[in-house]
């Protein structure tokens, strides 16, 4: 049984130690036999670069027999001037577990110094030299890779820990950046299934580290993400307080968790076919829309918190339209549709016009303003108007609300963690936005305040002269 061991580990080895390694590994009077010296040798064998010379000619067949543009396009990346896979540019590529494909030996192991040197190049070099809609796809399949191979080794140390936050910062960094595009060039539901695989296994880490007595620097910033990823799952904020005092009141899970009871929605119908794998409606919520978007505009949030939310605002965006068509009674003038926009936070009156249509809103263009006719019901079924439909509008980059939030950080401070989490808590240099957001809302509102207000005296006065007239013609009479 030892002879065939160290058969084993000598095929494995064999490839990049020299000869008087393996004779040495052979000598018994060294004691060499032990578990401790395989592992020795098959930590040294381990691929201390980013691919190997194997790996090299394995993509340039893949790259001459499949004839997809998007294999072509990924591999792209990893080519010099005469459309060669070039060594200094090529990194491994992700090749999904399948039944028929090898065991990858020691030797093309890469090891958790490889691995890290890998992302530091991807997000250092080819984020900063290439932009990101053209990066996008090598940088996921490598990133994909890259965690492969710390399940293979089963590392979940706080070395795993650093580079699955990187990389969980690189898919919700791609989900605010490239949402609107094209679905071959972009795909959001794979984005955030992806990053939801990535913040399942932090969420695993983090305890596996608190139960050897190790704390983590930004455990409170990705246990935030992880609820805004589960905005609708009521029981993730029951799960949150079994986490630590540290972590339960620290500010972005504290932000966090306004988000949750703010999304909450009461007025879902879940009987109909369109309803269908829909989240159930929690009773109790206060459909409350309007502070759901001041405070994603609120200087606390940080800017990647800010682009999860951004994911979830069809839907907020949908049950806030249903409200004020129940809420909003039918007036002939009906509502303007800037003061809709403004609370609502869309970035131009068009898009808000458009998905007032997209659930079927009727509108008034004939005027100079554009306004919104909520309250409006059915001539027959004398239901109101809303249609409800089984997906929502597709995301829109917000320039406005989002985009104001980086503060000229560059992609690769973004995912690196340009800040600590602390510091990212306190105000920052995006006031301005915030309060003039919060301005032009308040200054809609007063507006209506004060249309209303007038409209109440003139009723007041009206109802006062017909009073004089009725005792008028009394008076006459008599």
């Amino acid at each position: 049984m030892a002879i065939f061991q160290v058969t084993v580990v000598l095929v494995e080895v064999a490839s990049i130690l020299k000869i008087e390694d393996i004779r040495t590994f052979l000598n018994p009077a060294k004691g060499l036999y032990s578990h401790k010296a395989r592992t020795k040798y098959r930590t040294e064998a381990k691929c201390k670069t980013r691919t190997k010379h194997k790996q090299l000619q394995l993509q340039t067949e893949q790259l001459a027999l499949v004839p997809l543009p998007k294999v072509k396009y990924m591999h792209r990346m990893a080519m010099d001037e005469n459309d060669n896979l070039n060594r200094s540019k090529a990194v491994k590529a992700y090749r999904r577990s399948a039944a028929g494909n090898y065991q990858p030996l020691s030797a093309d192991v890469r090891s958790p110094e490889a691995l890290i040197s890998t992302l530091d190049y991807m997000v250092e070099v080819v984020m900063s030299t290439c932009p990101l809609e053209k990066c996008h796809a090598f940088i996921r399949d490598r990133t994909r890779s890259i965690l492969q191979y710390f399940t293979l080794q089963n590392i979940r140390d706080v070395t795993a820990v650093k580079v699955y936050e990187r990389i969980a910062r690189f898919h919700i960094l791609c989900l605010h950046e490239m949402c609107g595009l094209d679905e071959s060039k972009f795909s959001e539901q794979q984005e955030a299934e992806q990053l939801r695989k990535v913040l399942l296994s932090l969420m695993e880490f983090y305890e596996d580290l608190r139960g050897q007595g190790i704390e983590t620097p930004n455990e409170a910033e990705f246990r935030a993400y992880d609820i805004i990823t589960h905005i609708r799952d009521k029981d993730v904020a029951r799960q949150i307080y079994s986490q630590s005092a540290h972590i339960f009141k620290h500010p972005h899970v504290k932000q966090a968790l306004k988000f949750h009871a703010m999304a909450q929605q009461n007025d879902e119908i879940e009987e109909t076919s369109s309803r269908c794998n829909k989240e159930e409606k929690a009773f109790g919520s206060q459909n409350n829309y309007a502070s759901f978007f001041k405070l994603v505009a609120d200087p606390h949030t940080s800017f990647l918190m800010a682009c999860l939310l951004e994911t979830h605002s069809p839907e907020v965006r949908k049950g806030a339209l249903k409200s004020m068509s129940v809420g909003y009674m039918a007036r002939t003038a009906g509502v303007e549709a800037e003061y809709v926009r403004k609370v609502l936070c869309y970035d131009s009156l068009g898009q808000c016009l458009k998905e007032a249509k997209h659930y079927g809103i009727r509108m008034d263009i004939s005027s100079k303003e554009p306004t919104l006719l909520f309250g409006l019901k059915h001539y027959e079924s004398r239901a109101r108007v809303f249609l409800e439909l089984s997906s929502y509008p597709a995301q829109r980059k917000s320039v406005f609300l989002v985009d104001a939030k980086k503060d000229g950080k560059t992609f690769s401070e973004i995912i690196n963690g340009y800040k600590a989490i602390d510091e990212q808590s306190a105000p920052i240099t995006h006031t301005a936005v915030y309060t003039q957001h919060k301005t032009s809302i308040n200054e809609s509102e007063a507006q209506h305040k004060s249309a209303a207000k007038a409209l109440e005296t003139q009723l007041k006065r009206d109802l006062l002269m017909k009073r004089a007239q009725d005792a008028d013609e009394k008076s006459s009479r008599c």
